[in-house]
C-alpha cells in the first residue's frame, strides 16, 4: 500500500467517516498484496464503506422516527444520511417578505436546520429573507424536494410567524432553511432551530432562544433573557436586564454581560466556563458551584465556614431576593463588575 493510499483511510476515520474497525478492514484490503490496488479501488471501497454506514445509520433512526420526538429529530439525521450517502448536486432558492409591523408584540421564527439572524433597528416594519439550501445525489432529486419545501412569514393577531414546512422521510437529502430578519426593536423575539446558530441584535422586549446544535448570541438587547444550547456556546451582551435571565447549554462556555438591571440570573453548563458580569451596584445573592474548577469572585461575598474553592455562596453587596445561580460540572466560574461605560 502507497502513503498516499494510507493517508485516504486514516483522513476518513479523522472525519469520523468510518469507525476505527472500518478503517482496520479497508488498510487489510488493500494492504499486503504486492503493489495492492490503486487508488480507484481504494476510492471504490472507501465509497462502499460509507454507503454501507449510512444504510446503518437509517435503519438504526427508522425506529426513533416513529415517536413524536423521533420524527423531529429525525429531520437532523437526515443530515448525516445525506453526507454519508455521497450526495452532490445543490440548489439554493431566496424569499424575501415586507409586513406591517405596527400592533405586533411578538415575532417567532422556527426552522429545523439552519441559521436564525435577526436585527433589531428604528424601522417600523418587519423584512424577512429565507434561504433553503437543498442537496441531493441527483439535480432532479434536489428539485423535487426543493419545490415541496416551503417557507412561510405571515402575521397572526399580534404575532409574525416565520416557519417552515418539508416532507417526511427525505432519505439521502440534505435541507437548509435560514432566516435573515430585521424588525423593530419593539418586539419581543421567540426563535428556534435543531441545527444552526442563533444571533439577535438590538430588541428591548426580551429574547428567547434554543438550539439544540449551534452558538446562541444575544448583542445590545433589553428584556428577560432565555438562551437555550444543548451543543454550543452561549453569550449574552444585555443594556438592561428587566426579567429574569436563564443561560444554559450542555457543551460550551457562557458568557453574560450585564449592563444595568437587578433581576434573578440562572447561567450553567455540563463542560465549559461560566463569566458573568453585573454591574457594581448590583444587590442579590449568590449560589455559585463547579465539581472540576474554582469559582472566582470580584465582588467580595461574605465567606461563613470553611473555604471552598469549588462552592460560593454569599451575598452580594447589601443582598436581596434575586438569586444569581452559577453552574458548572467542568470549568471555572467567574463573577465580575461590569465595566462602567
Amino acid at each position: 500500500m502507497s502513503s498516499e493510499e494510507r493517508m485516504a483511510v486514516l483522513k476518513l476515520l479523522e472525519q469520523g467517516k468510518i469507525s476505527a474497525g472500518e478503517a482496520e478492514r479497508l488498510l487489510r484490503a488493500v494492504g499486503g498484496r504486492g503493489e495492492g490496488p490503486n487508488l480507484d479501488e481504494v476510492g471504490r471501497k472507501i465509497s462502499q464503506a460509507m454507503q454501507e454506514a449510512g444504510r446503518s445509520i437509517s435503519e438504526a433512526v427508522g425506529a426513533a422516527r416513529r415517536s413524536s420526538a423521533g420524527r423531529a429529530v429525525g429531520e437532523v439525521f437526515d443530515d448525516v444520511v445525506a453526507e454519508f450517502s455521497g450526495s452532490a448536486e445543490e440548489i439554493e432558492e431566496t424569499r424575501e417578505w415586507t409586513l406591517e409591523a405596527a400592533g405586533v408584540a411578538l415575532l417567532q421564527a422556527d426552522t429545523s436546520n439552519g441559521d436564525i439572524a435577526v436585527e433589531a433597528t428604528d424601522q417600523e416594519e418587519i423584512w424577512v429573507r429565507a434561504t433553503k439550501k437543498v442537496k441531493a445525489r441527483t439535480r432532479q432529486q434536489a428539485e423535487e424536494c426543493a419545490a415541496q419545501v416551503e417557507v412561510q412569514a405571515q402575521r397572526e393577531g399580534d404575532v409574525v410567524r416565520i416557519r417552515e414546512e418539508r416532507p417526511r422521510n427525505l432519505r439521502g437529502i440534505r435541507v437548509e432553511v435560514r432566516y435573515q430578519v430585521r424588525c423593530p426593536r419593539q418586539l419581543a423575539l421567540r426563535l428556534g432551530t435543531l441545527s444552526g446558530a442563533i444571533n439577535s441584535q438590538g430588541t428591548r422586549a426580551g429574547v428567547e432562544a434554543t438550539t439544540l446544535n449551534g452558538k446562541v448570541e444575544v448583542r445590545e438587547s433589553q428584556g428577560p433573557m432565555k438562551l437555550h444550547s444543548k451543543n454550543g456556546k452561549v453569550a449574552a451582551y444585555v443594556d438592561l436586564l428587566s426579567g429574569r435571565g436563564e443561560f444554559e447549554t450542555a457543551n460550551g462556555k457562557v458568557e453574560v454581560v450585564v449592563r444595568a438591571g437587578q433581576a434573578p440570573i440562572d447561567a450553567k453548563t455540563l463542560n465549559g466556563a461560566v463569566e458573568l458580569s453585573l454591574p457594581a451596584g448590583f444587590a442579590g445573592r449568590l449560589d455559585a458551584s463547579t465539581v472540576h474548577g474554582h469559582v472566582h469572585s470580584e465582588f467580595p461575598i461574605p465567606v461563613t465556614g470553611k473555604p471552598d474553592k469549588g462552592r460560593l455562596e454569599g451575598e452580594i453587596g447589601p443582598g436581596g431576593e434575586h438569586l444569581v445561580r452559577l453552574r458548572t460540572l467542568n470549568g471555572a466560574i467567574s463573577l465580575k463588575k461590569t465595566p462602567a461605560a
